[in-house]
């Protein structure tokens, strides 16, 4: 069962600076939810992201998971990134059983069953050097679901792929989350991918990184992206994007109540 992440008055400056990079975020994400975060370059959502994993620490504020406060990484909530880091001279069963390994752990069958529930089964005993950057992402996924875990997040893992092979992932990834009731948490730059794999958009804005807008998308799942629903959603959260991160917001909640959406500020 996936478990509720709740970020208590988060607020972050890296150090030497002045500035904060994050301000005041106060999230509650309920178990099971796949929450999607967008904003422009410099909004502060890999941080945010990073704080939720434990891979680092706010300044103030703090990230709970499960009630219990994150101070480092854990095998119960792992992260994806954008490179899926495996060891190219290592078989496709061998990364994907290595967050096992570490643990001192092994389990063939359910490295089985992760393969085959990841598209890989016909792929177990091929060097992922030798494998495509989509193939390669779906063994870090098997990787990252061997632990059991009850937590996915996802640092724009997708984003070098080409674009059938991402829409695919995508799906792929929000089902079987789905299925297993995994708390999701996605950093994207691509509304298309937020529509897709979230039951909820979270709009963030920069100087300093805040959460303006959250979003409930309304439709179920798989999505039709070339459906009315779909294309109705992305055209809205296209245009609350466009003003909240366009223009100099007093409130932000104002801008995203057009089009039936759920907003909630945090400035």
């Amino acid at each position: 069962m996936g478990a509720r992440i709740s970020i208590d008055f988060l607020s972050h400056t890296f150090r030497g600076q002045h500035a904060p990079v994050l301000q005041n975020i106060d999230l509650d994400i309920a178990p099971g939810e796949q929450v999607a975060l967008i904003g422009r370059s410099g909004c502060g959502k890999s941080t945010l992201l990073h704080m939720i994993s434990g891979l680092q620490m706010a300044s103030d504020g703090c990230v709970r998971i499960n009630g219990s406060q994150v101070t480092k990484p854990s095998a119960k909530w792992n992260m994806m990134f954008q490179k899926p880091s495996l060891f190219p001279w290592m078989s496709v069963r061998q990364n994907a059983e290595l967050g096992l390994a570490f643990a001192g752990k092994r389990d063939i069958a359910l490295i089985e069953r992760l393969l085959a529930m990841t598209g890989l089964a016909d792929k177990s005993d091929a060097r992922v050097g030798d494998l495509s950057g989509g193939q390669q992402q779906r063994v870090a996924l098997a990787r990252s679901l061997a632990t059991s875990p009850d937590v996915l997040l996802l640092d724009e893992p997708f984003s070098a792929l080409d674009a059938f092979t991402r829409a695919s992932l995508q799906e792929d990834v929000a089902r079987i989350a789905r299925e297993n009731g995994i708390t999701l948490v996605l950093v994207t730059h691509d509304i298309d991918e937020a529509v897709a794999m979230a039951d909820r958009v979270l709009i963030m804005v920069a100087d300093p990184g805040r959460i303006a807008s959250s979003i409930k998308m309304d439709m179920s799942f798989p999505r039709d992206r070339v459906g009315a629903d779909f294309i109705r959603t992305r055209e809205r959260l296209m245009r609350i994007f466009s003003q909240l991160s366009g223009s100099v917001v007093s409130n932000p909640a104002d801008l995203a109540t057009s089009g039936g959406s759920s907003p909630q500020a945090a400035a």
